[in-house]
């Protein structure tokens, strides 16, 4: 079995591969692969996980890999050739300034980050706050209009 052909299996019986959909009524569902959760949390069970060896013959997973389970980011996005963590949040029923300036100010008194990190925060949060510097932004523009304008016609009387 090779090297791609292992991974892909593996990823199959830990996070799923959909293999079809499943319609009903106005739904669609995915249909997804998987091994049950009892093999998926067990890294004995996983190592035991047989493969195709080189000549054929079943070897345990195990006998070439070290199976472990750490705590850890479950994907490395990339964004602009720099590492990104997403972290998300619903704050359904609840003012989302107040949310947010609750969580700034937590991450501001609790965190110290590393040389190169940063925090980014973006989502519902992040476009009122563009809409309203663009409103803010226009409406100065707009009232600076309005009084050369203003002058203008003055001028012309």
């Amino acid at each position: 079995m090779s090297v791609g052909a292992t991974n892909q299996a593996i990823q199959t019986l830990l996070r799923g591969t959909k293999v079809g959909q499943l319609f009903e009524s106005d739904s669609v569902y995915d249909v997804v692969v998987r091994a049950s959760p009892d093999l998926r949390d067990d890294p004995r069970a996983i190592s035991e996980i047989l493969l195709d060896g080189p000549e054929g013959n079943p070897l345990p997973l195990g006998a070439i890999a070290e199976i472990n389970i750490v705590s850890a980011s479950n994907m490395i996005n990339r964004e602009q050739g720099r590492r990104r963590m997403l972290v998300t949040c619903n704050a359904e029923g609840c003012d989302v300034e107040s949310v947010m300036a609750n969580i700034q100010q937590r991450l501001r008194d609790r965190l110290a980050l590393p040389a190169g990190y940063h925090l980014e925060f973006a989502g519902e949060f992040a476009a009122k706050a563009e809409a309203q510097q663009r409103m803010l932004w226009l409406g100065v523009n707009l009232e600076n209009g309005a009084g050369e304008r203003n002058k203008i016609c003055a001028d012309a009387d």
